[in-house]
């Protein structure tokens, strides 16, 4: 695109601005001082510990930062409005690009192996149960840009993902789910003096309203897409109150099957093996699909992470087909197709489907998407 945003490629960008906004008062003038004998010196003087309690620093903090956000954006809306239109991009600029940018969240190596044949595709997501997989379904998915998903959640015990994550070679993003991942990322390239690769935000971010999407795309996050709360008329309104600049770097999930609900309980382990953990109970999860049929006789599809976490995903997908429109209208220009348990041969078809509705190739007519519309 014409003027595309600074890729989050230094720990810098994120940490500095993250601790700017989100740290404690005392952290963020302590951010400030050069050594741990500055800081010491800062919180055993009496001077520091009545300025503490005379100001009222987080309005402060937040005034400066709006302060300085509003220049900034003002700059950039200048600086568009003399560019000449870019005709192509990767939806993650502040030019103004019309193209759709399709990607595509995979959970198979089959789906990964069919969403690069499909050359309606533009960005493959990986999200896979095993660590060690990931590599390989990088490699599968090229040419197409690659995105790893980090899990959902990531406990204490587990915080070794992190470093994982920031070792990766051959991705291009990674998908954050948690603002507690978001803000350690960016500590952990710091102090380890690593290169902290461009930031999506997915939906479990809930972002709900222009403020706190235009928060963290302010941060240095370079895609965001908004809560699943939403619906048409309310992800146009969000998309429309942003600045010009931030507009283009909304992702919307136009086709999910949406997470009911985590729980810590194994369901593949408590029906396919005579196991209580990973360390006895064969690791079933690698080898079977599993669905609870409730009342109604819908199959509802378990997948396990990593950390032997199981989501539980609604039988019916959710599908935003008869809104496209509407959101091309309001400047949504990156959308996004996530699988479950398609199988390959059915992958591809629902792909092209999806990117001629993106770019304005008809209407949808029944059969042509899965029921459940979003909205």
């Amino acid at each position: 695109s014409a003027h595309p945003r600074p890729p989050l490629g230094s720990a810098s960008t994120l940490s500095v601005q993250a601790r700017a906004c989100l740290a404690p008062p005392q952290a963020k003038l302590e951010a400030l001082l050069q050594t741990p004998a500055e800081r010491h010196y800062f919180r055993c003087h009496p001077a520091g510990a009545d300025l503490m309690r005379r100001f009222n620093l987080p309005i402060y903090f937040q005034l400066r930062v709006q302060e300085i956000a509003k220049q900034l954006e003002a700059a950039l809306a200048r600086s568009d409005a003399a560019a000449d239109t870019a005709e192509d991009g990767d939806g993650d600029g502040g030019g103004r690009s019309t193209r759709p940018h399709l990607s595509v969240l995979c959970r198979t190596r089959e789906q990964v192996a069919a969403a690069a044949a499909c050359a309606a595709v533009d960005e493959i997501v990986i999200d896979f149960l095993e660590l060690d997989g990931i590599r390989e379904g990088l490699a599968a998915a090229r040419p197409k840009a690659t995105v790893v998903a980090a899990p959902r959640i990531i406990k204490p015990a587990e915080e070794a993902l992190w470093r994982v994550l920031l070792q990766l070679d051959g991705a291009d993003a990674i998908l954050v789910r948690g603002a507690g991942l978001l803000s350690r990322l960016a500590e952990l390239a710091e102090e380890e003096g690593a290169t902290l690769p461009r930031i999506h935000g997915d939906f479990s971010l809930n972002v709900a309203n222009a403020a706190a999407a235009q928060a963290y795309l302010e941060l240095g996050v370079a895609r965001l897409a908004p809560t699943f709360d939403l619906d048409a008329d309310q992800l146009c309104a969000l998309v429309s109150a942003l600045p010009p600049s931030l507009r283009s770097r909304i992702e919307v999930i136009i086709h999910a099957h949406v997470p009911i609900f985590h729980t810590e309980h194994c369901v593949f382990a408590r029906t396919l093996s005579t196991g209580n953990s990973y360390k006895d109970c064969g690791h079933p999860c690698t080898r079977h699909s599993l669905h609870l049929v409730d009342g109604r006789q819908q199959r509802h599809h378990v997948l396990a992470d990593s950390g032997c976490r199981n989501t539980v995903f609604n039988s019916q997908p959710q599908s935003a087909a008869p809104y496209l429109a509407q959101l091309r209208e309001a400047g949504v220009r990156n959308m996004r197709v996530e699988l479950t348990d398609q199988p390959a041969e059915v992958v591809g078809p629902l792909l092209e489907r999806y990117a001629a509705l993106a770019k304005g190739g008809g209407g949808a007519r029944g059969g042509d998407t899965p029921p459940g519309p979003r909205g």
